[in-house]
């Protein structure tokens, strides 16, 4: 009988379906993965979206994923029937209907929390620990973006600042020990160290004493005027002249790191000649080494874009294929993510049904 054939077939894609009921293992494999990315574009976006904003004087605002529940349901249904004849006798109809069906559906829930009051002010008004910029440089970052956009200045000497519509060029001064701190870094010479000291986190430089004159340590220690029977120095965030053994920084905030890369947007001409926003700023040739970004902009989608979003009719985005751009916002991301993990309370949280 036909029938025979079709239950067959269905009783197996039934066994298949219920053998889903397992799917949530696998599923992880991959969905653990999806939202980590889908997280992380996320982030992208509302970044450059505020330094958009604040390239155009709006004010900026942060919203946090808190939680993300990952909702999956499997549903299937089976139907056969068949006629039954009478003619002196009952009997089976050699024909028979089946029906087959299943459905299924992910229905994840995700809830937002804006970050406003003494939580924003805490997270992108406060300045910046020195012990994660220089924790930073311990984990490999580069000193020119860990220091180059992450300091006001450094032994009293000013780093460059965009302000809307001028830029203040830095102290040479800090160049020479920016450039110094690179040197010593790249050649392994430069001892970060990273220490408890009370109920704070503090960062200390390991500085040899270097052979010859013009070695880089003896440069260094005259231009931050540091003591020659001394090796080691606490970094320490302070307004007023630095102890014998510290050296004194002063960090920007995240506001102010965003607003400094929003100088560099490039705007189109309409909304300069309307006065929506201020002309980019130009930058001195001595600038040109300090960490900058080049956000282009259009009034159609990039196909081809790092980040992309649109602002107020016009597309902003970060090309795929600048590499310098995309090193320095990928730092701003983690200067984000640091002040994230830094803050009281939980961290996001992700549930995704194992069964």
């Amino acid at each position: 009988m036909r029938i025979d054939l079709c239950a067959g077939a269905t009783l197996g894609w039934l066994l298949a379906l219920a053998g889903c009921s397992g799917f949530g293992p696998n599923t992880m494999r991959y969905q653990q993965s999806d939202y980590a990315a889908a997280l992380a574009d996320a982030g992208k976006r509302q970044a450059l979206l505020n330094i958009v904003k604040l390239r155009y004087g709006d004010v900026p605002s942060f919203v946090r994923v808190s939680q993300i529940l990952a909702g999956y349901s499997v549903q299937g249904t089976f139907s056969a029937g068949t006629d039954i004849l009478t003619g002196g006798s009952l009997r089976l109809s050699k024909d028979a209907n089946v029906g087959v069906g299943g459905t299924f559906t992910n229905s994840p829930t995700i809830t937002y929390a804006p970050v406003t009051g003494a939580d924003f002010a805490r997270t992108f008004l406060a300045p910046l620990q020195p012990a994660d910029l220089f924790g930073l440089m311990l984990s490999g970052v580069p000193p020119e973006l860990a220091l180059g956009l992450g300091l006001h200045s450094i032994g009293g000497f000013d780093n460059e600042r965009a302000t809307p519509g001028a830029h203040t060029a830095a102290d040479p001064r800090f160049g020479a020990v920016l450039e110094l701190l690179i040197e010593l870094q790249s050649a392994g010479r430069l001892k970060v160290q990273l220490a408890v000291k009370g109920e704070d986190r503090v960062a200390t430089l390991g500085l040899g004493r270097g052979e010859g004159v013009d070695a880089p340590e003896r440069r260094l220690r005259r231009l931050l005027a540091l003591p020659a029977d001394r090796e080691t120095f606490e970094v320490v965030y302070t307004l007023a002249v630095a102890g014998p053994g510290q050296i004194a920084i002063r960090t920007r905030s995240l506001v102010e790191v965003l607003g400094q890369l929003a100088a560099d947007i490039d705007v189109p001409a309409d909304d300069l000649a309307a006065g929506r926003t201020y002309p980019t700023p130009v930058r001195e040739a001595a600038a040109a080494g300090f960490p900058h970004i080049v956000v282009r902009h259009g009034r159609l989608e990039p196909k081809d874009a790092f980040v992309a979003l649109d602002y107020d009719g016009d597309w902003f985005w970060i090309a795929n294929d600048d590499l310098t751009t995309k090193r320095v916002f990928s730092f701003v991301m983690l200067l984000l993510s640091l002040s994230e993990s830094s803050r009281p309370g939980q961290p996001p949280l992700i549930a995704i049904p194992a069964g």
